[in-house]
């Protein structure tokens, strides 16, 4: 596809919805309501299974890829993440951006995929502290990756 001047690659991304798309070139990303900063896109018409194997495929995309999602939920899904994992400095370091950007009416959009994997918890569903603290909230033993994933986006889906 072409729009622009920029050659954009397809990528099929089910789990918000079964027909989600995404458009990616190498440099950049539109991630729709699937993958946003700090944070992903509930599940309507697809399953967690889905969404987790979604963002799976995006996190392989080059560290330095520009993120353009659909929404700008970013501070929101911070507050999340931080209870997710309240000693990551990472997340308090965006925070304070963040908070000043919004402050100043700057979007707090692109972000990139480095920092996506420092700060979001649903990229982060294999790191020591985010499944400890999905267990913990769940109260069992969580088997894989995807499991983790699913009992992040249902604490979210709860407030």
């Amino acid at each position: 596809m072409k729009c622009n001047g920029y050659i954009l690659h397809v990528l099929e991304i089910p789990g918000h919805t079964l027909d989600h798309l995404a458009y990616y070139n190498n440099a950049i990303l539109f991630s729709g309501d699937t993958l946003f900063s700090a944070g992903c896109g509930k599940v309507f018409e697809g399953t967690y299974e889905q969404m987790y194997n979604s963002l799976s495929k995006l996190s392989q995309l080059t560290d330095e890829t520009k993120i353009y999602c659909g929404h700008e939920y970013t501070l929101n899904n911070l507050q999340f993440a931080k209870k997710v994992e309240p000693d990551n400095l990472d997340i308090d370091e965006k925070i304070y951006l963040v908070t000043d950007m919004r402050k100043n009416n700057i979007p707090t959009l692109p972000s990139t995929l480095f920092i996506e994997k420092k700060i979001n918890p649903f990229l982060r569903c294999a790191i020591p502290n985010v499944i400890a603290a999905a267990e913990n909230h769940a109260e069992r033993k969580l088997a894989c990756p995807a499991e983790v994933f699913t009992c992040l986006r249902e604490w979210k889906n709860k407030g």
